[in-house]
């Protein structure tokens, strides 16, 4: 009989699994899976439509440099920086929930700086 306290062997296979376990955690994720770079498609769902908002916004902004040069240039300047800031991030962040959060950002900054840009040039354009 077994003394009382003591655990049952683990099978040779529960050791090899825990083992390899344990080595997976400590390595972190496969090397392959950090060099993805822009061919994973998940990055381009959110490059793509981000870069086709920032050509759309510095387009739009560039058509209204005649109403405000400075205002229509500091638009300009932001939504490339931050078209910019997109492709560093596409890059550098390897967390998905986290490189996902930051891009949705970036691209809601360029949206709204664009939308409210225009709206005040073209409405100083219209009056003046």
């Amino acid at each position: 009989m077994r003394a009382a306290g003591r655990h049952r062997r683990r099978t040779r296979r529960a050791r090899k699994e825990d083992a390899h376990e344990r080595d997976r955690r400590t390595r972190g994720p496969h090397p392959d899976a950090q060099s993805a770079g822009v061919a994973d498609p998940k990055r381009r769902w959110w490059l793509i439509p981000g870069l086709l908002l920032a050509a759309a916004g510095i387009a739009s902004l560039a058509a209204a440099l005649p109403f405000g040069p400075a205002l229509a240039g500091t638009g300009i300047g932001i939504v490339a920086v931050a078209a910019v800031a997109m492709l560093a991030v596409a890059f550098a962040v390897h967390r998905p929930s986290l490189r996902n959060r930051i891009l949705a950002g970036l691209m809601a900054l360029m949206a709204a700086v664009s939308i409210v840009l225009l709206v005040i040039l073209l409405g100083a354009g219209v009056r003046g």
